[in-house]
């Protein structure tokens, strides 16, 4: 044995005894090494480390904000305040936890002043949506084919035969639109623009089914605000951001920054006791209401339904009763509560479009989620600034692999995915994580339902 092994095993030893289990899971360790590695580089101060979902990531984080806390600030960094409890009852499982770690969200850690030694940011994919969701970087209006200037949108961004299209507009072109807004509900948001239109990008997102518009306005000066550690930047995820992704939205200079190979591991959402169906048959929207109007009452248990918009999401919400149900729109402060209300009660049902539930979040005791129409393309913006919209299928399917994971997180849970459309038709050539072991079935609506309540009460008894 080296002597560089024989100290790598050494350090595995000294972080693994801080765990309350005893011994931890291969990819755990494996995860635990490609830290090891990436470490000693003290020229690359940023690494990246990808590790799948049911990988144990949590608790390695845990174990090395420990570690390095016994002589280094640290802080660990995660998309919601949600997690940021799932992060202290996982600390119950750590052997001793120094005063140094502080657990914050994005938002406290880019607001704050604070300087780290190491910072360890878990699910940091989402660094790049909370950008883009960030009003101080990002100002964001949806219009609707009911306003007066929706016509004038679809003759310039939706030519014939379109259903959708993405592109960055000129700053005349944004004059122009935001001129129009004026006098409109979306004037008074769009105030800090207008104020200085030329220190903003703009960009505009179109759908045809249903007619819609997204005038995304990009405050150049704002961006690239993320402040490197002292010694490291840790970042976590099982879709990691590239090295483009990190210098626009971040400024991480991409000398900076250690790719490790990825956490290989035996475990997938494929092997997890969950149940994955796709409806076959062509719905109405009538027919999708009622359908899951019987999903819900039939199935009884906690429910998550993700849909593309907030539009979207109220205007099912007023068909919906509202004993069980819990709406999540609005500023983050009040979507985190009315999706604590939500845990805290058996049986209910969350409806959202956030990004931070189509991505990352673990919901516990989740037993059904629904999602009731294929998700809109959203290319990021970075693809948009670069002009690399090409292939709007792959923002699809990645969208929907993210949400498809808001269950079956863990082998031992047990729940029911079902997609209110095919599958198939939407991703004629969907990736492996769609197909592998038959992963989605395809079923007309009527097995779907029985299949699901089924499943439901045999799990939840």
């Amino acid at each position: 044995m080296t002597d560089d092994v024989a100290r790598k095993d050494q350090w595995l030893e000294r972080v693994g005894a801080l765990s309350r289990y005893g011994s931890l899971l291969f990819p755990q360790v494996e995860l635990l090494g490609r830290v090891y590695d990436g470490l000693q580089d003290s020229r690359k101060k940023v690494g990246v480390f990808v590790a799948p979902p049911s990988s144990g990531k949590t608790h390695v984080i845990c174990l090395l904000a420990t570690y390095l806390a016994s002589s280094n600030k640290v802080a660990i960094v995660v998309p919601s305040n949600y997690l940021k409890e799932e992060f202290r009852e996982e600390f119950r499982n750590i052997r001793s936890k120094p005063d140094g770690i502080d657990i914050l969200s994005l938002f406290e850690f880019l607001r704050g002043n604070e300087l780290y030694d190491f910072v360890l940011v878990d699910e940091s994919h989402n660094i790049r949506s909370f950008i883009e969701l960030d009003t101080s970087v990002v100002r964001s209006v949806t219009i609707t084919a009911a306003e007066e200037i929706s016509q004038e949108l679809e003759a310039l961004y939706l030519p014939a035969g379109r259903g959708f299209s993405a592109q960055q507009i000129s700053f005349v072109s944004a004059a122009s639109l935001l001129a129009s807004l004026k006098g409109t509900k979306h004037a008074a948001y769009l105030q800090p623009v207008l104020r200085s239109p030329t220190s903003w990008m703009y960009f505009v997102y179109a759908w045809r089914n249903p007619l819609a518009f997204l005038l995304k306005a990009i405050n150049t000066t704002n961006l690239s605000g993320f402040r490197i550690p002292k010694t490291g930047l840790l970042l976590f995820s099982a879709t990691p951001l590239s090295n483009d992704e990190l210098q626009f939205y971040c400024g991480i200079d991409p000398n900076l920054i250690r790719r490790s190979p990825a956490v290989n591991t035996p475990d997938s959402p494929v092997q997890t006791s969950s149940l994955y169906l796709s409806i076959q048959d062509k719905l109405t929207a009538a027919e999708r209401l009622n359908l899951l109007r019987r999903f819900l009452k039939e199935t009884g248990v906690r429910t998550l339904l993700l849909l593309n918009n907030s539009n979207q999401v109220n205007a099912l919400a007023r068909n919906l009763k509202r004993r069980r149900l819990f709406v999540v729109t609005g500023r983050h402060e009040d979507r985190m509560r009315s999706f604590r209300d939500f845990q805290a009660q058996a049986g209910a049902v969350l409806l959202t479009s956030s990004t931070v539930f189509w991505e990352g979040i673990t919901i516990r005791g989740l037993r059904l989620l629904i999602i009731p129409e294929p998700p809109f393309p959203r290319p990021p913006l970075l693809d948009l600034r670069r002009k690399r919209i090409t292939n709007l299928t792959a923002e699809i399917e990645r969208r929907l692999q993210q949400g498809v994971g808001r269950v079956g997180r863990r082998p031992e849970d047990a729940g029911v995915c079902v997609l209110f459309f095919s599958l198939k038709r939407v991703l004629p050539r969907p990736s492996k994580y769609f197909t592998k072991k038959g992963l989605f079935e395809e079923v007309p609506a009527s097995l779907a339902l029985r299949k699901s309540v089924e499943y439901c009460r045999a799990s939840h008894p």
